[in-house]
């Protein structure tokens, strides 16, 4: 039997996995006298919710250099994890494997997924250390709900080849990194996702505060997720899509608000070095209202504003994408508001309510295109003085509405 501390200062990860490991569907930790620490890896079963009060605090001790959670084993299913600031420490932890490669200091599950691809060869993760949070692989039915992530080296939460998941009410409250703010992401949804709800995402985050990474860290199609409501402050992107070679489909975006430096909505192909060609289809782009937030010196990117605030990268095939209700007010970033990129197709390419404000003092197209879009579709298109479009590429058809 394990002391449950909570001061702070003992390890208390002994005792809450006994609790999970008890067979307790409902493992409900008190409020602690100072804080809750942990030295090792959490590891939540089948059937099981961890509960925390929402503002108690549980840390990684320093130099434990490992998950904070993750699940057991692929095929999992019904685990919930609600409440707590997870903080991760990351000024105690090993640093970003960019500046530092490390060995994880624990050995981890390797399980695969019935659906994933690579079949049993390859584990999800190598042994190498990665500086994040949480990670659910293989899971059905999960939900991670009320949740402050502070201070990771990389990612908030990682899924991979989950299923039928829900992600709400998080917030973000990161330093600047260790050593630098970058590959600070918040939600990493990896390939082989599916059927899933994430919204309701705050604060400010040094990579993209949702990123849905299809062929990233595990290939594999991700399909029918709905993002809704991101709010960011000088925050890096609000959600990313990235297709190498898997399938990005059925994808809603809503309801983004905030500054971004780099840009709020990007989709992206990524492996440069590969042969291979993004592939998305039905995705939805919808009411984004926000600007460029300063590009500082310490976010290790150029001063120049290089994407497009809704950015197309190269080498793609899209069959359809809607974006509407588009609240542009730029004051900083003379880069334009929609950019599709060389070797790119789409087939649908539909374009309504778009408001372009330009307070730069420097002409921005609304639109550049590069690549070729066969059928655009524009309606109620204000772009006050600016081109409305600047085409490089090709347009076989263009349709306006009302």
């Amino acid at each position: 039997m394990y002391t449950l501390y909570g001061d702070g200062i003992h390890d208390d990860a002994p005792a809450i996995q006994e609790m999970l490991d008890s067979g307790l569907s409902a493992v409900v930790l008190p409020v602690p006298a100072k804080n809750y620490a942990i030295g090792s890896t959490l590891v939540i079963h089948s059937g099981q919710s961890l509960v925390l009060p929402e503002m108690t605090v549980i840390k990684l001790l320093p130099n434990s250099n490992c998950y904070m959670l993750i699940n057991e084993k692929a095929g999992d299913h019904h685990i919930s994890v609600e409440g707590g600031i997870w903080d991760y420490n990351n000024q105690e932890q090993h640093p970003h494997t960019r500046y530092a490669p490390h060995q994880l200091t624990q050995k981890i599950p390797a399980p695969y997924a019935e659906d994933d691809p690579r079949g049993k060869g390859v584990p999800y993760y190598s042994n190498r250390y990665n500086g994040r949070i949480m990670r659910f692989y293989g899971v059905s039915f999960i939900s991670v709900r009320n949740i402050t992530y502070k201070d990771p080296v990389m990612y908030c939460v990682e899924f991979g080849y989950t299923h039928n998941f829900t992600v709400e009410n998080i917030r973000f409250d990161f330093n600047y990194g260790n050593p630098v703010p970058i590959n600070m992401d918040g939600v990493h949804v990896d390939g082989g996702c599916r059927f899933g709800y994430i919204h309701n995402i705050q604060g400010t985050a040094y990579d993209d505060m949702v990123a849905i990474n299809a062929d990233d860290g595990l290939p594999g199609d991700i399909t029918d997720i709905e993002i809704d409501g991101v709010f960011g402050e000088n925050s890096l992107r609000a959600v990313r899509l990235l297709s190498t070679h898997s399938r990005v489909e059925r994808i809603s975006i809503s309801n983004v608000f905030g500054t971004y430096y780099q840009n709020p909505v990007s989709l992206t192909f990524y492996h440069y070095h590969e042969t291979t060609r993004g592939i998305m289809d039905h995705i939805s782009i919808n009411n984004i209202f926000s600007s460029n937030a300063e590009r500082l010196p310490i976010y290790q990117k150029s001063a120049n504003y290089q994407f497009a605030f809704i950015y197309i990268d190269s080498r793609m095939d899209i069959g359809h994408v809607r974006i509407e209700n588009i609240g542009r007010n730029e004051k900083l970033g003379d880069i334009e508001t929609i950019r599709i990129l060389p070797e790119t197709k789409i087939k649908t390419l539909v374009l309504e309510h778009v408001n372009h404000e330009n307070h730069t003092g420097r002409p921005v197209p609304m639109m550049i295109n590069e690549g070729e879009i066969d059928k655009l579709y524009l309606l109620d298109i204000d772009t006050g003085d600016d081109v409305m479009i600047e085409n490089r590429g090709t347009i076989n058809k263009t349709i306006e509405l009302g």
